[in-house]
């Protein structure tokens, strides 16, 4: 079920040569949230259609009993299914990398709050809006992006979260929340 929208990848000229998106999954631009997902569910939901992330729903659902990286496991993968088989989602480590290698500010794009980041190493640039997460939560100072790799907690999964003006990564958080994906690519 790919969207329609183009995806159009950035070479921030990473160690590892890995391509970030210039936008969220489910987003037809790079200032929008797009769709919240539970780790390992490849459903993604608008933030204001009511789903209920939660863990009883969540414990109803395949991503729950999911056991290993969703990279070993591909149809686990909501920016692979949303975005194309050449897009995926991001490691912790490429979330790590990403934030190791670029300078990052609070910025604004078209009217929206967000994170502004540059590589330090050919000054091209993504833009990460604030959009918190989905659990009973709104939009606001804030995001979490999820990683496609599990923690050895029960029942969580690796994200990475701005708040109170730094990263939190890799954040240890559980699965069921909705945050949202920005994918990436080889």
């Amino acid at each position: 079920m790919e969207l329609a929208f183009k995806y159009v990848f950035v070479d921030l000229g990473l160690p590892s040569g890995t391509k970030w998106a210039d936008r969220n999954v489910g987003a037809s631009g790079p200032e929008e949230y797009g769709l919240y997902f539970s780790w390992g569910n490849v459903d993604g939901h608008v933030y204001s259609d009511g789903s209920g992330f939660s863990s009883a729903n969540y414990s109803n659902t395949t991503g729950s009993s999911l056991s290993t990286n969703i990279p070993t496991n591909k149809t686990y993968d909501a920016a692979r299914k949303y975005c194309g088989s050449a897009w995926r989602m991001p490691t912790s480590s490429e979330w790590q990398e990403l934030i190791n290698y670029c300078n990052y500010s609070t910025s604004t794009l078209n009217g929206v709050s967000g994170m502004l980041l540059v590589s330090k190493n050919n000054g091209k640039s993504i833009f990460l809006p604030y959009g918190g997460y989905n659990a009973g939560s709104s939009s606001g100072s804030w995001y979490d992006y999820w990683s496609s790799t599990i923690s050895s907690t029960s029942g969580c999964a690796y994200a990475i979260e701005w708040r109170g003006g730094s990263f939190n990564l890799p954040y240890n958080i559980n699965r069921f929340y909705g945050f949202t994906i920005r994918p990436v690519k080889n």
